[in-house]
C-alpha cells in the first residue's frame, strides 16, 4: 500500500481519536472522551509529557552517559 497524503491524514485521525478515548479513561475526565481538540492534538504528537530527567533526554539533563564516560576512560588508557 502506498502511503499517500490521505492515508496519512487518515491515520492521524484513527490515532487522534484512539488518544482521546485512551487519555479520558486514564485521567480525572470523568465526562468521556476528551473534546478539547488542542490537547487531543497535543497528546497524539508527542507520547511523552515532558523532557524532564524522568521522561526524556538524559544526556540533556544528567550530562554524558555512564557507558560513554567509561568508553572514554578505556580508549584514554590505550593512548
Amino acid at each position: 500500500m502506498s502511503r499517500t497524503r490521505a492515508y496519512r491524514r487518515y491515520k492521524l485521525v484513527v490515532k487522534k481519536k484512539n488518544c482521546a478515548r485512551y487519555h479520558a479513561s486514564s485521567s480525572d475526565n470523568l465526562l468521556g472522551p476528551q473534546t478539547d481538540k488542542k490537547i487531543v492534538g497535543r497528546v497524539a504528537t508527542t507520547p511523552k509529557k515532558c523532557d524532564g530527567w524522568c521522561c526524556n533526554k538524559p544526556r540533556k539533563n544528567h550530562g554524558e552517559l555512564f557507558s560513554d564516560i567509561r568508553n572514554k576512560q578505556r580508549t584514554a588508557h590505550y593512548e
